[in-house]
């Protein structure tokens, strides 16, 4: 039986062993490797004792570029996830190599992850009122994704109004009135001020095409 056993013990090590790694022959080094996560690969000393497990980590990222070999570097990428802007941080990209490419979009280099501080570029107030300024460019920039939503909803754009009226308020004796309220209480005469008719170009279009 002696001489069995032997050759079973040797069929044993041979089915356990990765000779595509050198140095982990006989696979992980420890138990606990089958609980690390990828990013624990980045480690020198986690692959060393996690010669397989990483090796196979690195097999699934197999297209990933040079120090995105395990994918994302942080467990905090789960973060980005539901919010995409943090990728424009260059940081972030860096650490979340994986889940910011996946999150942003070709079609628009400058708008790659949608608003770039969604809470700043909430469009409307509590009272339905337009908030933000498109035409600025700053804004253009941070609030690229509203901007183009908003943009989006005027039906017959003209070169000046291609974002609709202007977030502005009149204080009236019934009160502040936005746009829509002004020129319905007042009447589109007032478009005719230079002033109104460029704050409030969209409401004053509406108005004279009586598609109001």
């Amino acid at each position: 039986m002696y001489p069995l056993s032997v050759e079973l013990m040797i069929v044993h090590l041979e089915y356990l062993s990765t000779p595509f790694i050198p140095g982990c022959e006989y696979g992980d080094k420890s138990y606990q490797c089958k609980n690390i996560e990828p990013f624990d690969c980045y480690v020198q000393r986690n692959r060393d004792i996690c010669c397989e497990t990483c090796e196979r980590f690195r097999t699934q990222h197999s297209g990933g570029t040079l120090g995105c070999e395990f994918g994302d570097l942080t467990p905090r990428c789960q973060t980005v996830l539901q919010r995409p802007h943090l990728c424009y941080m260059p940081e972030n990209q860096r650490l979340c190599c994986v889940t910011c490419p996946r999150l942003g979009t070709q079609d628009n280099s400058d708008c790659q992850w949608g608003d770039q501080n969604p809470d700043l570029c909430q469009p409307f107030d509590a009272r339905g009122a337009l908030r933000i300024n498109c035409y600025q460019s700053s804004v253009q920039q941070v609030c690229c994704s509203t901007c183009e939503r908003l943009a989006s909803r005027i039906r017959h754009p003209v070169a000046g109004c291609e974002h609709g009226d202007r977030p502005v308020t009149f204080s009236t004796p019934s009160g502040t009135l936005d746009c829509g309220e002004y020129i319905r209480q007042y009447g589109v005469e007032h478009c005719d001020s230079p002033d109104v008719a460029q704050y409030c170009c969209y409401t004053c279009q509406r108005y004279r095409r009586g598609t109001k």
